[in-house]
C-alpha cells in the first residue's frame, strides 16, 4: 500500500505547478498528512514566514531538509509550527 512521502513537522519546498507565485526559498512546515485523492496524497502546509496553510498535492513538494521541524517539550514530541521558531 502506498504510504506519504513526507511527515508531519517535515521542512519542505513548496513547488506548485498551476502557475502561483512563490518565493523558491519559502520553507514550509508539513501541518497534516491527508487522504488519498485523485491517486495522489495531499498534505496541509504552514509558511514558515507569514504562517499561511495551504492545502498541495505531494508532487509539488520537495524535500527542503530532511529533518522533522521538532523539539521535545515535558518528554513529548511537538511540532514547531511558528515563524518566530526555527530549527
Amino acid at each position: 500500500m502506498p504510504a506519504h512521502k513526507f511527515v508531519v513537522g517535515q521542512r519542505v519546498a513548496f513547488r506548485p505547478e498551476d502557475g502561483q507565485l512563490v518565493n523558491r526559498r519559502e520553507v514550509f512546515i508539513v501541518v497534516r498528512q491527508l487522504p488519498e485523492t485523485g491517486g495522489m496524497f495531499q498534505y496541509q502546509i504552514k509558511s514558515e514566514i507569514d504562517g499561511h496553510v495551504r492545502m498541495v498535492r505531494e508532487i509539488e513538494l520537495g524535500s527542503n531538509n530532511n529533518r522533522p521541524c521538532a523539539f521535545v517539550a515535558s518528554g513529548s514530541v511537538s511540532v514547531a509550527l511558528s515563524p518566530s521558531r526555527r530549527c
